[in-house]
């Protein structure tokens, strides 16, 4: 907790020292219209630090470290959970694939769901590992409606609500049975393999001091977890999850007042293409269903404009941190999260979105992370193909909304 007390201290610090170094840009700017590049050069700096403080104790906070396995630890063969782990060291170390194959029979619980599938299930250690470093590794997962299946495909049922007549009267409710019928409308979210193929020398395979589930697990969240945060924002839907940002219209998405132009060289102008009138039509055109628990989603280079801006006419910041235990930060009383796969503000797309994802976005996992060991392709390595199942989509239109920069 005192290394968490020091960033909290050191964050509260840089903020201050922000807000000064961009008082000074704003009255360079009205004195001698342009900044000087040494205070636009320290505001980069310190935005940056106040970045990496909160990225450290985010981390720091979410740590669940996978406790190491002693290579001559004791299996006890009373549950098949304990068999199956044996088996799994004997598979990925040796090739051992029988009793392995064995044990997958007599498993009783999600060890192997779907016996068609090539490989075979990680162990329960090493999925509750992997799910757990994804989740905090990923914005969306932890912003998002998360749901687990045991098929290729799940069917979400959607019923209009404005369509259920409710009221204090029986003869109110009697009229349901003259009123159109109710809408229901049904969204299918497919699931789709995401492949992983880390690779070891068979040496570090051999070492009984290493703890080869642990070693496997941090490689496998690793890869993992970097391309779910891209298809969860940016994918297209082609083999893979259809990412949120497919789900910008005419009615969901808000421009910017002011074009950016790309032909100043300034990156801050850049950056000043967003002001609060921006951000303040962005939040209210979000509909009040869904404004209690939305939260801001924007890129790193969207959080460094939107930390300068201020409120015309009280001029309070927007953007302020939280130095209570959620460690975060704040823009309008929501909370604000960095998402590195959101659009530059110079793409001239949608660097910022606003809203209840949860209510918004469906993510669907399949429990079956599978390995299949293979010493022959690629000697002297072992390479150790891995595949997992997840789905996604956006389930509500009207749930989001983007705020979308014009070049």
């Amino acid at each position: 907790m005192s290394n968490i007390s020091t960033k909290l201290e050191q964050i509260s610090k840089n903020w201050e020292d922000f807000k000064k170094q961009n008082d000074a840009r704003l009255q360079q700017i009205e004195t001698k219209n342009s900044a000087d590049p040494v205070t636009l050069h320290q505001l980069n700096k310190i935005s940056q630090t106040i970045d990496s403080y909160q990225s450290q104790m985010n981390v720091a906070a979410a740590s669940r470290p996978l406790s190491s396995v002693v290579s001559n630890e004791i299996y006890s063969y009373n549950n098949s959970e304990n068999r199956y782990q044996k088996a799994f060291h004997d598979y990925v170390r040796k090739g051992m694939e029988a009793e392995i194959s064995d044990a997958s029979k007599c498993s009783n619980n999600s060890f192997d769901i779907n016996r068609q599938d090539v490989g075979y299930c990680i162990t329960t250690r090493m999925t509750e590992y992997i799910n757990s470093a994804v989740k905090e590794a990923s914005v969306m997962r932890s912003i998002c409606n998360v749901i687990e299946v045991s098929s290729d495909s799940v069917d979400l049922i959607d019923v209009d609500k404005e369509g259920i007549v409710a009221g204090w009267s029986e003869t109110i409710i009697a009229q349901s049975d003259i009123s159109a019928p109710l809408r229901v409308n049904k969204k299918t979210i497919s699931t789709y393999q995401l492949y992983a193929q880390p690779k070891a020398t068979q040496k570090l395979v051999d070492d009984q001091c290493i703890d080869i589930e642990l070693w496997l697990s941090q490689s496998l969240a690793d890869v993992f977890g970097a391309q779910e945060n891209n298809a969860f924002i940016q994918g297209d839907g082609n083999g893979k999850p259809r990412g949120i940002l497919l789900s910008m219209d005419a009615k969901n998405t808000i421009g910017v007042k002011n074009p950016i132009n790309l032909k100043e060289p300034d990156k801050l102008k850049i950056q000043s293409a967003i002001n609060d009138e921006d951000i303040m039509k962005l939040f209210y055109s979000l509909s009040n269903n869904f404004v209690r628990d939305a939260k801001f989603v924007v890129g790193r280079e969207a959080m460094q404009s939107i930390r300068m801006l201020k409120e015309s006419g009280t001029g309070r910041y927007l953007w302020q941190p939280d130095f209570s235990t959620k460690m975060s930060s704040t823009l309008l009383g929501h909370e604000i999260l960095i998402a590195a796969d959101m659009p530059n503000i110079s793409e001239g797309y949608a660097p910022i979105m606003f809203g209840d994802f949860k209510r918004a976005y469906q993510i669907v996992d399949r429990h079956n992370i599978r390995i299949l060991r293979d010493p022959f392709t690629h000697k002297p390595f072992i390479k150790f193909y891995a595949t997992k199942t997840v789905g996604a989509d956006v389930i509500n239109n009207e749930a989001v909304r983007f705020l979308k920069t014009v070049k």
